[in-house]
């Protein structure tokens, strides 16, 4: 092992210095510049000997190197790799999802814009969020007298759309009783 000696210099810092040992010193079997340095860095790393030195060296301690074999393919392994196959959908919808909400204001301003040009036509949706107002009044009228039509309830709307009026007067005429158009205006 060797001792440690600590000398002073005159800037009053320490310099740490690795003195060896006597029986260090005369043994001889290390050269002058590996006798200062410490065991653990006397070791040459196995990467730095040469071929022969590594093979002569290491060889009771080298270990088999073991080697990857790739998988067979069988004919069961086509099921299992389908569905690595196609289309990563999950990536896709992410990126829909992220920029779609900043493009939906853009892209209404636009088909607004072509709808007043003239160029296209949009259905106005606050008649379909809204619904018909004669909805309500046709609903009661075929509960009470034709319960059998509720199931065409939306088709004759759609059939009388602006026309209400006239369907209610063959309404009337048919069964003789009067719709209550009153409460739906």
């Amino acid at each position: 092992a060797s001792r440690l000696s600590l000398p002073r210099h005159r800037s009053s810092q320490l310099v740490l210095r690795l003195a060896p040992t006597a029986a260090e010193a005369g043994a001889g079997s290390l050269p002058a510049a590996q006798a200062d340095m410490p065991k653990k860095a006397q070791k040459v790393p196995d990467w730095l000997q040469a071929d022969s030195d590594r093979d002569a060296g290491s060889g009771a301690q080298q270990q088999p190197r073991e080697e990857k074999r790739r998988k067979r393919r069988d004919e069961g392994d086509e099921e299992v790799d389908s569905k690595s196959k196609g289309i990563r959908w999950g990536p896709i919808v992410l990126l829909v999802l992220i920029v779609m909400p900043a493009m939906l204001p853009t892209l209404l301003d636009v088909f607004s814009k072509l709808q007043t040009m003239g160029f296209i036509s949009m259905p106005d949706l606050n008649k379909w969020l809204k619904g018909n107002k004669y909805r309500p009044c046709l609903q009661e009228f075929y509960a009470d007298w034709a319960p059998e039509k509720l199931g065409q309830l939306d088709d004759t709307l759609a059939k009388y759309e602006g026309r209400e009026r006239a369907l209610f007067g063959k309404l009337q005429k048919k069964y003789g009783k009067k719709v209550q158009v009153a409460r739906c205006n």
